[in-house]
């Protein structure tokens, strides 16, 4: 899988991927922009696929004239100029002017089958945490010893948004991270 991957390094995996007949897979996740990014790129390196969720699907509108509508599991690359998509500019700026959600904290539990329950504070206000869903380092701090075993695709854990604010042990666990990027439950 090359996720999130620069084009540079895309094309390098692609190549090793084609030279060893291994499939690849392409993910990002984004709007139909990102997704006729996505098709293009797939459609050029023999062994690429799309991921199955690039997000594109789950907004609530587009800012594209274009559909990508898919059809038995698979998607046209879009033609015409570019990436065959078209911005709605009226949209776009619709969506530019709209107020931002209004933040409301909430805690994130990463509860590990045979290990430990993390519990940690998430805020996307502060500078460069706003993806720090996908980085443990972020979220949880440099610490080299983190309870649980090494972050891994293998490992039965799962990861829950708390956000039942009249929850009293929510309200403990809230203010027992006012301090600490962490705390074991």
């Amino acid at each position: 899988m090359a996720g999130h991957a620069p084009i540079g390094h895309a094309m390098n995996v692609a190549g090793v991927a084609e030279h060893v007949n291994k499939p690849l897979m392409l993910k990002q996740a984004g709007t139909y922009i990102n997704q006729a990014f996505l098709a293009h790129e797939a459609a050029v390196f023999p062994t690429a696929t799309m991921d199955q969720v690039n997000l594109a699907e789950l907004w609530e509108d587009h800012i594209t004239n274009e559909e990508m509508p898919i059809e038995s599991g698979s998607i046209a690359v879009p033609e015409g100029p570019g990436l065959g998509v078209t911005v709605d500019l009226e949209k776009l700026k619709q969506f530019a002017n709209r107020p931002r959600p209004k933040y409301e904290p909430f805690l994130v539990r990463i509860v590990y089958k045979h290990g430990p329950t993390i519990i940690a504070r998430h805020d996307s206000a502060i500078a460069g945490h706003t993806d720090d869903m996908r980085f443990l380092a972020r979220l949880l701090g440099q610490d080299k010893n983190l309870p649980g075993p090494t972050p891994g695709y293998m490992n039965d854990v799962r990861t829950e948004w708390w956000d039942d604010f009249d929850d009293p042990a929510w309200r403990k666990a809230w203010k027992a991270t006012e301090n600490k990027k962490y705390i074991l439950a």
